[in-house]
């Protein structure tokens, strides 16, 4: 739903896979121990995920339709907090099951802000302008993330 031309399309994927995150977070969430979270990790790779989001939508606001930038910039807080969700997990408990979930997060991260750089970016020479580096970071990070789960289990 993400390639095809059209912020339609591209906007039905985006509902889509907002739930994929949400349903993430309740995923993550029975797992946390949230005294065993460490805050002050958590808190500032919090905001390194904000920052790289909010530097993805400005490199692509010239290019993005304007109705779609705040929903684009939501999409990606709402990808962020998946990741936190997926690392106070890793913090509650420290094992490889976790850990592959967590890399999980951070790949679909990666996928995320490349799709919005193919999509919108206007440097067509920018090094991860292709489909190929989003479908790969995609794929990759959903099976991380589901092996993870599985092996928690």
């Amino acid at each position: 739903m993400l390639i095809p031309k059209g912020n339609v399309w591209f906007t039905c994927g985006g509902i889509s896979f907002l739930i994929s995150h949400i349903t993430f977070i309740a995923v993550y969430l029975p797992r946390i121990d949230f005294a065993a979270v460490k805050w002050y990790i958590v808190i500032p790779v919090a905001i390194v995920y904000l920052g790289i989001a909010l530097k993805i939508i400005l490199s692509v606001k010239k290019n993005t339709p304007k109705i779609m930038v705040v929903p684009m910039y939501l999409y990606l807080i709402a990808n962020s907090t998946m990741n936190v969700f997926a690392l106070m997990q890793l913090m509650s408990n420290m094992n490889a099951a976790s850990l592959i979930a967590y890399i999980g997060a951070v790949l679909f991260f990666a996928s995320d802000c490349t799709l919005f750089l193919v999509r919108y970016h206007d440097n067509k020479n920018i090094i991860f302008k292709r489909h190929f580096t989003v479908m790969l970071t995609y794929l990759l990070g959903e099976a991380f993330i589901t092996i993870g789960i599985l092996l928690l289990k």
